[in-house]
């Protein structure tokens, strides 16, 4: 067993607020099971394995070409494959290009690690593959009693034309607060600490897809929602998971409605009690974090 794992974020300048929960997640796990988590934004290192998140990977390659078995690299796969692509729709970045590039340095990868359990078939043709569940770790909880609830209603995240559109539709019916809202209708990113709290604060957090036929649900945002034992309403996706299975979830406008559309929070505190209570029973993380180090050998070795 490794005593450490290095995470190295040079990929991801600019981006890394999108990874706070991931990196949380992996951090929780590994402190449960005895292994230190360190981290760089720019160096790799050769006496433990190191992850890096999948993002333009090609910029490694001449380093790696360079350095060619001196490096234990385990890759983290975010985004969704769809076909010979990742899902770009209504993305800033080229699908296909940003696949090319992962491909690029696969000579390189000793393990890949992904949140998308349909990913794990094609990944694993690559290296040796494992899911990543976001399981239950008191490490991470942030209840909040009900009095101290803010929102009635609540959506954070990137905005999409068609999450401007569903939330057009459902605030004909309830007030749901977009914090972070810009005047252009596009959301600003929140830090951390200030997201958490939007999370711990609200009655019934809505967790959308990202356009129509979005297949992933909202794992990290479920997460946080579970840990800080509050309501959730997450529109239902075709993948499912373990985790995701455990919240309540709506499938139209009528459906939201009909499950959703009191916020009596009385109701609402003793079925999020209830949900988050199945989930520290059903998943915890140190037991879904030891079987991330058996399917993948690289996070053993060093």
């Amino acid at each position: 067993m490794p005593r450490e794992i290095h995470l190295c974020l040079a990929n991801h300048p600019g981006g890394r607020a999108s990874l706070v929960d991931i990196q949380d997640w992996l951090w929780a796990g590994l402190e449960e099971c005895g292994i230190k988590l360190s981290a760089s934004d720019r160096l790799f290192r050769g006496d433990v394995p190191n992850i890096i998140f999948e993002n333009e990977n090609q910029g490694y390659k001449e380093f790696l070409d360079a350095h060619r078995g001196e490096i234990n690299l385990i890759c983290f796969v975010t985004e969704v494959i769809v076909g010979d692509k990742f899902d770009d729709a209504h993305r800033p970045w080229d699908g296909a290009q940003r696949y090319r590039d992962f491909l690029s340095i696969a000579d390189h990868y000793s393990g890949l690690i992904t949140m998308v359990p349909t990913n794990v078939e094609s990944l694993g043709r690559i290296a040796p593959t494992t899911f990543f569940e976001f399981g239950f770790t008191d490490l991470l909880a942030s209840p909040r009693a009900p009095e101290d609830w803010r929102y009635d209603y609540s959506f954070f995240g990137p905005m999409t034309p068609y999450r401007r559109q569903m939330l057009d539709r459902l605030g004909a019916f309830v007030k749901i607060d977009i914090p972070g809202l810009a005047g252009d209708g596009s959301t600003v990113a929140l830090p951390a600490d200030q997201y958490i709290d939007l999370i711990s604060r609200t009655a019934i957090n809505v967790v959308l897809k990202q356009h129509e036929a979005w297949q992933l649900p909202s794992l990290t945002r479920l997460a946080r929602i579970g840990h800080a034992s509050v309501g959730c309403a997450a529109e239902q996706t075709p993948i499912e998971t373990k985790q995701s299975r455990l919240f309540p979830k709506f499938a139209s406008v009528a459906d939201f409605v009909e499950k959703f559309g009191r916020a009596d929070r009385q109701r609402i505190a003793d079925e999020a009690r209830a949900v988050t209570a199945e989930y520290r029973a059903t998943l915890p993380h140190r037991r879904e974090l030891e079987r991330n180090l058996d399917e993948c050998p690289a996070l053993r070795r060093f």
